[in-house]
């Protein structure tokens, strides 16, 4: 709308890459948003592509998730006030290669003092990690077990990867003192991306998120 009159419409997307190249619009990628920013002149997304592609092979997802997103504990408020007693699950991510040692070693995974049950969230990066868990779970013979398993692949190493390393490039004191405006547009792609991994995990933790 701000270039009407100025030029034809099939410019439009040439005139706003070109202004982002020159760092007077900041794209937030995750959130497709646009805002007039006067930014540095460092090539961000490409220190930020060689950070990923470093911590790649390295880099623990389920860790990270636990610190950053961990999962909430189930309780049945009513049960529990009726009854005077604090019942819970405690909640947990689980890996495919997590899970198969689960099964072939039930006897670690023995539940907490006071713990009455444990639901586990599945992560599964593809259609055949989705049928692997389904095919699996037919073989946990724990008891006050819950395993969630995705309806679809919700693949979130990739995203989970982009944020660690944003959130590791901001405390780069060589980097921030490079550039004075360095720090505030990496907050900015920060805030985008941790925003973008907290609505996949959202879907995971909360299937109804998934439907609206």
């Amino acid at each position: 709308a701000a270039l009407t009159g100025y030029d034809q419409k099939t410019k439009w997307p040439q005139i706003v890459n070109g202004l982002i190249e020159r760092s007077l619009l900041l794209h937030r990628k995750h959130s497709n948003d646009i805002s007039v920013w006067h930014g540095t002149d460092l090539d961000l997304r490409k220190r930020l592509e060689d950070h990923t592609d470093r911590r790649r092979n390295s880099f623990e997802l389920i860790e990270f998730l636990e610190q950053e997103f961990p999962p909430p504990a189930w309780k049945p408020t009513r049960y529990n006030a009726e009854k005077c007693i604090n019942r819970y699950f405690s909640g947990k991510y689980l890996s495919l290669s997590s899970f198969t040692q689960l099964l072939e070693k039930p006897e670690d995974h023995n539940l907490d003092l006071g713990l009455d049950g444990t639901i586990y969230y599945a992560i599964a990066n593809s259609e055949e990690e989705v049928e692997a868990f389904h095919g699996k779970v037919k073989h946990l013979k724990q008891q006050q077990v819950v395993v969630v398993i995705p309806r679809k692949p919700n693949p979130l190493n990739d995203s989970a990867l982009e944020t660690s390393c944003l959130q590791q490039m901001q405390l780069d004191s060589e980097l921030i003192q490079s550039d004075p405006l360095a720090l505030s547009e990496i907050r900015q792609m920060t805030d985008d991306s941790f925003g973008h991994l907290a609505k996949q995990i959202g879907t995971l933790l909360n299937p109804a998120l998934s439907l609206t």
